[in-house]
């Protein structure tokens, strides 16, 4: 487990977008989008960084960091996939209302929820280019 404060807050950081991004593919299951080749990226998206954020979050919990070069690589990658699903999905039931009726808030927040990630992935993303003492071997 991370021993210092910028590591601790990279652990929050991790599980906080790990819980953000769940929430996010649950709303993104209910809001039955039409648009095919929007809800394949959405899709993929979120589910992708199910996987990627939990195996970082397996990482911290056997001790075995993956490399600080790699996970920035990640870290950005995500930031720019979420900011795209997320605008996907803003744009596709902002002004659709006639069509999805019920479904437009669960859209829109997931959207939002989406590029609340991707800002929080930013600052993941930061806190782990500052965070030089959890990469050094030991």
């Amino acid at each position: 487990m991370p021993s210092t404060p910028l590591g601790k807050t990279l652990l929050a950081c991790k599980i906080l977008e790990f819980v953000i991004v769940c929430i996010c593919m649950g709303l993104h299951v209910n809001s039955q989008m039409i648009a095919l080749s929007q809800y394949s990226l959405v899709t993929i998206v979120f589910g992708a960084y199910i996987i990627i954020i939990s195996g970082m979050l397996l990482g911290f919990v056997v001790c075995e960091r993956i490399s600080r070069k790699i996970d920035m690589y990640y870290t950005l990658l995500g930031m720019a996939l979420f900011v795209a699903a997320g605008s996907c999905l803003i744009s596709n039931f902002s002004g659709n209302g006639i069509f999805y009726h019920h479904n437009v808030d669960i859209g829109l927040a997931a959207g939002s929820l989406a590029i609340i990630n991707a800002i929080l992935m930013l600052v993941d993303a930061v806190i782990t280019f500052k965070d030089v003492h959890e990469y050094t071997p030991h």
